[in-house]
């Protein structure tokens, strides 16, 4: 999956570390993050490449390795013709992935940043705290942390059948899983079984969790479970979220364009250990 980068390893303690020529800067405007162009290679920028082109701090985001990520603010708006504008979503298809995974999860950073520079109750300029990846209130005190949105993904499985849906909207077109936010006062378990029934109609039993994954697309943590078909299997789609949802046999899989093979996503992974289960 996009966050699995061994053997290199992600460090995402905070730090006051101060910026050095070689450092990676992540600078973003809107849904779109500056690259350079090097040797024909579209990469990210480091602090040498854009330093007479930002402001003049620059905030430490993490690490890879030894490789640090800094996020930078333009102070210009014309740049030399080697530098241009990535959409975020091709973060997906970045090679290698582990860059992929580090302009992502830069970008969830730089959106909570943006979001808030003033205090929601007060509405004061915060402050960066110096002990920790926090923003405080000079006036009320309050403390902001990045913000992470717990969510779920099941796989529905019908003897050999699983259930696959596709979202209405959005430029993904290919089969996905039932997913969804947590609500607050929900346990995990909760929120996987209201999830199926509401986009869907199926109950479900037997819930056995797989494994999670950082999704900074959608600024959550996705804990991803498989789940049994109980009762009757017919689909009432939610049609407000829902475009299309349909029981699909394992055999189905290999051949079928619609599946996402590449192991990229929570999803990915789960339809690949669904087939895997039912071949080996």
């Amino acid at each position: 999956m996009l966050h699995e980068i061994s053997p290199r390893v992600f460090k995402p303690e905070y730090s006051q570390r101060k910026v050095e020529h070689d450092d990676v800067v992540l600078i973003f405007e809107g849904d779109e993050v500056l690259i350079v162009e090097k040797e024909g290679r579209n990469i990210f920028p480091t602090y040498i490449d854009v330093s007479r082109h930002i402001e003049n701090f620059v905030r430490y985001l993490f690490s890879i390795d030894d490789i640090a990520f800094f996020l930078g603010f333009l102070k210009v708006k014309n740049l030399p013709e080697e530098f241009n504008w990535l959409p975020v979503r091709l973060f997906r298809e970045m090679d290698p992935m582990w860059m992929g995974f580090a302009g992502i999860t830069g970008n969830h950073l730089s959106n909570w940043y943006e979001a808030h520079r003033f205090c929601g109750r007060c509405s004061r300029v915060m402050n960066h705290s110096e002990k920790e990846r926090a923003l405080v209130c000079p006036e009320c005190g309050i403390i902001e942390y990045p913000k992470i949105s717990p969510a779920i993904m099941v796989a529905v499985t019908n003897g050999e059948n699983i259930l696959v849906t596709r979202y209405k909207g959005g430029s993904y077109k290919r089969y996905s899983l039932v997913a969804g936010f947590v609500e607050i006062g929900e346990t995990l378990e909760d929120a996987a079984r209201r999830e199926v029934y509401e986009e869907t109609g199926i109950k479900i039993k037997n819930l056995e969790y797989f494994k999670s994954q950082p999704w900074a697309f959608s600024g959550s943590i996705l804990s991803g479970f498989f789940a049994e078909r109980e009762g009757d299997n017919e689909i009432v789609i939610d049609d407000v979220e829902i475009g299309y949802a349909a029981w699909i046999h394992y055999s189905e899989i290999p051949g079928n364009e619609l599946f996402d093979k590449s192991g990229f996503s929570l999803s990915s992974a789960l339809i690949q250990e669904f087939y895997r289960r039912l071949t080996e």
